[in-house]
């Protein structure tokens, strides 16, 4: 029994290894800083079917509203490079909570490629390997979004 349940972990793993980020169909991370108002962070990428589209939603912290653009050329380039260089692939299935921690912060993320392989993951005070360094990137990204957006006005 112990040497199948080896070969069962040790084939899951290989699960994660051998799924691939390609085209990003749609893209959401929605992740908290604190507990005070407006302190929820807000990206997403979607594909509008009607305008022929793919549109990028901005909420930063501290603000109420949402951006929401036309995405600009290789943006979800931009994100598959982020998701391959942390191995994000490894994140699916992450679904941990500190259950001792009341005023916590939290994550949701969730991408959908083309090939229809997905990866969904969330916590609350606890993050998957490398999680810091793919929300650094991601806010960069997005808040060049953002700011791009906010500077048109």
């Amino acid at each position: 029994v112990g040497l199948l349940l080896f070969f069962l972990l040790k084939n899951k793993e290989e699960v994660h290894d051998e799924m691939k980020i390609n085209d990003i169909e749609y893209f959401s991370m929605n992740y908290t800083k604190g507990y005070m108002i407006n302190s929820d962070i807000r990206y997403k990428v979607e594909y509008d079917k009607e305008n022929n589209e793919y549109y990028v939603y901005v909420k930063p912290y501290g603000k109420e509203e949402e951006i929401k653009v036309i995405s600009p050329d290789g943006f979800r380039d931009k994100i598959k490079d982020i998701l391959i260089k942390y191995h994000v692939e490894k994140w699916n299935g992450f679904k941990k909570y500190a259950q001792d921690v009341l005023d916590g912060d939290s994550f949701s993320f969730y991408v959908k490629m083309k090939d229809g392989n997905k990866i969904e993951a969330n916590g609350y005070m606890m993050w998957p390997d490398n999680y810091r360094d793919v929300v650094h990137e991601l806010d960069n990204l997005f808040m060049e979004v953002y700011n791009n957006k906010k500077n048109d006005f």
